[in-house]
């Protein structure tokens, strides 16, 4: 197993609390386990112990505000353009994440067939096809009681705006 260390930058002018936003990397490969969530410290740093040889997708979550991931880089590649290749006697080098902060924020409400506001409605932004391969570009919300919801920390770009009843997850992908 290997250890990665990272770090979260935000582009911002305004002070942006870090503490507590989750790092994750996904496994492609559906045999190999995808290891826990870490917290990242109020300086953006973290730590990912226990990592086995393998290919893995970059998650963050839980940001306060609503920045997105800008850019992504692990050495001299870019782990938002293909997967975190890690490699198992290799030193691991340290992941740099960069977070937009011009992200936008859509409010989007569900109706039935008799005009009324419908809860539980879920909600996908499916980005232009130049970026519909990267999962970190899509965002999902399911709307509540009233009928409505937010999505928030949307990346500049075209999107088009998709609604379910029922969702099945990750089938958007």
């Amino acid at each position: 197993p290997v250890s990665i260390n990272g770090r979260l930058f935000i582009e911002s002018r305004e002070a942006v609390d870090l503490n507590n936003a989750s790092v994750v990397l996904l496994s492609v490969d559906p045999d190999l386990p995808s290891p826990r969530i870490v917290f990242a410290r109020s300086a953006g740093q973290f730590i990912l112990n226990g990592r086995v040889a393998g290919n893995y997708v970059l998650e963050v979550s839980n940001l306060r505000q609503e920045p997105y991931l800008k850019a992504g880089g692990f050495g001299d590649d870019d782990i938002l353009e293909k997967p975190l290749t890690v490699q198992a006697r290799e030193p691991a080098k340290p992941i740099q994440v960069l977070l937009g902060s011009d992200g936008d924020r859509l409010q989007v409400a569900a109706y039935n067939g008799k005009g009324e506001l419908h809860a539980g409605a879920q909600f996908v932004l499916v980005p232009d096809i130049k970026r519909r391969d990267r999962r970190e570009q899509y965002r999902v919300a399911t709307s509540g009681e009233d009928g409505q919801a937010i999505i928030r920390g949307i990346p500049p770009g075209s999107y088009k705006l998709l609604a379910w009843e029922d969702l099945k997850p990750n089938a958007y992908l």
